[in-house]
């Protein structure tokens, strides 16, 4: 179950950094983005434990990641959030994503700062 909530986790930031990272004005039109990544946590930060059974109740979270996007195709992924994990969110993202060409890289911390994610 931990592991489904990553994965959906990490697919709503993938997709919403890749939409969300280009200003109106530039996108001549809407498309749905698919891909397959393989990723690994590099960091896992209690920030608040349950005292009676010490679960962790918050975390930091970063992970790093490759895969092929539709459109954009190679990508490396680098993110870090924090996750709640009795509410099932997570915010503060600050994710990049970098293609094999230049123009096909994201950075996206600002954007994602004040975002939510719901599981």
């Amino acid at each position: 179950m931990k592991g489904t909530s990553y994965a959906r986790l990490f697919y709503f930031f993938l997709v919403s950094g890749i939409f969300l990272s280009c200003d109106k004005e530039d996108k001549p039109e809407e498309k749905s983005v698919t891909g397959n990544f393989v990723y690994v946590t590099t960091n896992f930060v209690p920030i608040e434990v349950d005292p009676v059974t010490q679960i962790p109740m918050s975390a930091n979270i970063s992970m790093t990641g490759t895969g092929d996007v539709t459109e954009l195709g190679n990508m490396a992924i680098a993110t870090t959030f924090k996750f709640d994990f009795v509410t099932g969110k997570g915010t503060d993202f600050i994710t990049t994503y970098t293609g094999v060409n230049p123009s096909d890289s994201y950075n996206s911390p600002e954007l994602h700062k004040d975002s939510q994610m719901d599981l």
